[in-house]
């Protein structure tokens, strides 16, 4: 049976000397379950027969209830499934989750005769009250945020000022999240005529128009605020009404939210690193460079992937938060290379500030 509305820990309890191997976790959508049809997210723990336990991504949800739990009570019941608990705060089972693409292992407590599951989150999410989010959507901005090295996550939260830092609100809509943290954005939407014949970005008279609305985009970091903001839904570009859910395609989120959060640490210092003398050096002479050696890496890539890169790198802001996703690999491999051989000197840049937190790449 189904166990409705299961919390979900959004931090690791202690393990408690826990000693027992990792359950292996594996993908279980062709299971003969309804639940398949409602729930973005399900894992089968590859256990023993006759006892099976399943993980269930929630359609809907915030930090506190990403997953339900679905097991055989009668195995349970007659203590066949996972050892016994020993208290309330010690896992019953540790279940590897490599396979989801998550770095950290999913835990199994029996909390009043039941069984729940808790995934460490990143301390970097928020999912305010009034919204939510699809669970598989929430876990492919975790699998990214999971990338950022914990000297630089525990700046970004500004860890040493009571976590007083940067944070990344989840929401379901633009209402949920652009148009409810700065209201003006709304009324920059409602103003602004899209012309569909036009591309999102255009250079004219030696500077980028950015044609968009706020809704169209995928996410965007508010420096007055401190919060990086991502919609799940985002309105297609050009069109009156029709949305894209990203829960249906999370894989198009993915280097999202850490671009995002390259934007936050750039904002980190009371200088912008991105506004120094030396990052715009390093900026001008690769861009410099781009514009010599254009014609080859259109031959080598093609010229819609160098022109998306183009107007990707259009100021030194969103260099700097592109190749702060790109260092930490939140692109694809052939999109790495071609940031990385576009921009040398900016990446040279970002790697020296990232060994001042002892991280190396």
């Amino acid at each position: 049976m189904q166990i409705p509305l299961i919390k979900f820990f959004a931090s690791t309890l202690g393990l408690g000397g826990t000693k027992a191997s990792p359950y292996p976790l594996s993908f279980a959508s062709d299971l003969n379950n309804p639940e398949n049809l409602e729930h973005p997210v399900l894992y089968k723990v590859d256990m023993k027969p006759p006892g099976w336990f399943h993980i269930i991504g929630n359609k809907t949800c915030g930090l506190e209830n990403v997953f339900s739990v679905s097991y055989d009570k009668e195995m349970k019941e007659k203590g066949l499934l996972f050892p016994k608990a020993r208290s309330r705060d010690k896992p019953v089972a540790i279940i590897d989750g490599k396979i989801t693409g998550l770095n950290k292992s999913f835990e199994v407590y029996e909390i009043d005769g039941e069984y729940i599951v808790s995934y460490p989150l990143s301390p970097l999410l928020e999912i305010p009250k009034h919204t939510y989010v699809a669970s598989n959507y929430l876990l492919t901005v975790q699998k990214d945020l999971e990338k950022i090295p914990k000297p630089i996550e525990d700046d970004i939260r500004e860890i040493n000022f009571r976590n007083r830092g940067a944070k990344l609100i989840l929401g379901f809509n633009e209402d949920d999240t652009y148009y409810a943290y700065k209201p003006d954005l709304k009324e920059s939407d409602l103003r602004k005529i899209v012309d569909p014949n036009k591309p999102p970005h255009e250079f004219i008279d030696n500077k980028w128009i950015d044609n968009r609305l706020y809704k169209n985009i995928r996410g965007v970091y508010l420096p007055e605020i401190k919060r990086a903001l991502m919609s799940q839904w985002v309105a297609i570009y050009g069109s009156e009404d029709l949305y894209c859910d990203y829960s249906e395609s999370p894989q198009d989120i993915g280097g999202v939210a850490l671009h995002e959060m390259g934007h936050a640490f750039d904002y980190l210092q009371p200088f912008m690193f991105s506004e120094t003398n030396a990052f715009i050096k390093a900026y001008d002479s690769d861009m410099k460079a781009f514009s010599e050696n254009r014609a080859k890496l259109e031959e080598k890539y093609g010229k819609d992937k160098i022109n998306f890169w183009c107007s990707a790198l259009r100021n030194e802001q969103e260099t700097f938060a592109q190749l702060f996703c790109g260092l930490l690999d939140g692109l694809d491999k052939e999109s790495k290379e071609i940031l990385l051989t576009i921009m040398p000197s900016c990446a040279k840049h970002i790697k020296e500030i990232f060994s001042w937190y002892r991280v190396y790449l």
